[in-house]
Parts: structure tokens; C-alpha cells; sequence
């Protein structure tokens, strides 16, 4: 089984090509935008390096946000066109799970809560509370920065420990820094945000689920910024 995973909603963008449980191509370029103009020739390399053609691919799964307004959009329909175009199954996942499902796979959390933190480059966070299993036990949801120790005060740990993972973690400690004493943090800075090998990883463990997999719909936690046009 070949599945294509992408994402572009993050402060990157990547591509990569699992086939069965290895990755076979995998690009990651960092940038704040521009993904538009990078998605689609990143793909076309990967398939051109692993397939000899498109329909080689099974199954293509991408991020669905939250995250830049034009990634998300880039991103989903890019993956709309490809599965109606090639006929091929899509699956969207959100960032928060992509990065729940990293978290699972190298066995960092054991008995903790883990809060995935996403950077929004604004005075808040975007967030979501995991279990242990990777199952999530709350909606996704936009926080100020400034109220982020009181929203982890606020949440049901039996642990009563919390991992916190994602691109936000680095930002998040100025704020966790003068954290009460009961308050027990670990903070996983090394994984940032969504990357395609994860993608593709997670995608192939729900497409060999047999659920039934709707049009994927965009995560976004926010109205958009608009800037009035002067006249």
C-alpha cells in the first residue's frame, strides 16, 4: 500500500510517500508562505520519485487545520482534486491528532495528560487534550495566552501530570514559566507541528479501519483577519 501524506497549514511545508509501514520519499521546506506555489511540484516529485504514475497511489491523506487560512484551503482542495481526479480514497486529519499520534508512537507520554499546543503568531494558543491512548477528550479550541496556566489548572487529570507537545510549546513557556507548585509540566520541545511521514502514518491506520471517510472539512478556530483596503 502506497499513501500520500502532505500538509501545509503549518510554518512548513511537507510531503511523503509511506509505503506499507516505511517512508519512501519524504521533503519538508520550511517557510511562512508561499506554500500555494510549493505543494503541488513537491507532490508531483514524490510521486514521480516512488510511482510510476499517480494511480499507484492508494489512498491520499492531508491535514485539514487549524492553521493558516490559505494553507488550510491550499491543502484540502489540492487533496479534493487529487481524489476525485485519480478516484482514489482521501482521509483528513486534523494538526492536533497528527501530533497526539507522534506522541503515541515514540511512547513520550505514559502517565500523563498531553496537551497539544499550537502556534497561532497571535496572543493565543490553539489547543487540544488528549488520553493516554491518543483519544481526545475535548473540542479543539483557540485560548488567550495569557489564560493558558488557567486552562490547565481547569482540566479532569487523573494523572496528575500533563505532557505538553506541538509548535506552540516554545512560546507556551513564557507563560508556564511561574507556574503554581501543583502544576506538573513536562514540555516536549523537540516535535513541533505536523509532518507528512506522521500524516501518512495515521492516515494508513484509519483507511485499514474500514470506516467510511466523508469530504474532509476545514478545521478553522477563528475568523479570518481581514485588512480594510484604503482609498
Amino acid at each position: 500500500m502506497k499513501v500520500l501524506g502532505f500538509d501545509s497549514v503549518s510554518s512548513s511545508c511537507s510531503v511523503a510517500i509511506l509505503e506499507d509501514n516505511k517512508v519512501s520519499y519524504s521533503k519538508v521546506l520550511r517557510m511562512e508562505r508561499g506554500h500555494a506555489e510549493s505543494l503541488v511540484p513537491m507532490i508531483n516529485e514524490a510521486v514521480l520519485t516512488t510511482c510510476d504514475n499517480f494511480s499507484q497511489i492508494d489512498v491520499v491523506g492531508c491535514t485539514v487545520g487549524p492553521g493558516s487560512f490559505t494553507g488550510v484551503r491550499v491543502g484540502l482542495s489540492t487533496a479534493i482534486g487529487l481524489s476525485v481526479s485519480a478516484n482514489k480514497p482521501l482521509i483528513g486529519v486534523t494538526s492536533f491528532e497528527v501530533v497526539a499520534e507522534r506522541i503515541k508512537m515514540t511512547k513520550k507520554q505514559n502517565e500523563q495528560l498531553l496537551v497539544v499546543v499550537l502556534e497561532t503568531k497571535r496572543n493565543d494558543f490553539f489547543v487540544q487534550t488528549f488520553s493516554v491512548e491518543s483519544r481526545p477528550l475535548d473540542q479543539p479550541s483557540s485560548i488567550k495566552a495569557a489564560e493558558f496556566v488557567e486552562y490547565l489548572l481547569s482540566l479532569k487529570n487523573p494523572y496528575n501530570h500533563i505532557l505538553l507537545a506541538g509548535d506552540g510549546v516554545g512560546r507556551a513557556l513564557g507563560y508556564v514559566k511561574d507556574k503554581p507548585a501543583n502544576l506538573n509540566l513536562t514540555l516536549e520541545e523537540g516535535y513541533g507541528g505536523p509532518q507528512a511521514w506522521d500524516i501518512a502514518t495515521l492516515v494508513k491506520s484509519k483507511f485499514e479501519s474500514n470506516q467510511s471517510f466523508p469530504i474532509p472539512k476545514p478545521l478553522y478556530l477563528r475568523q479570518p483577519d481581514v485588512t480594510k483596503q484604503k482609498v
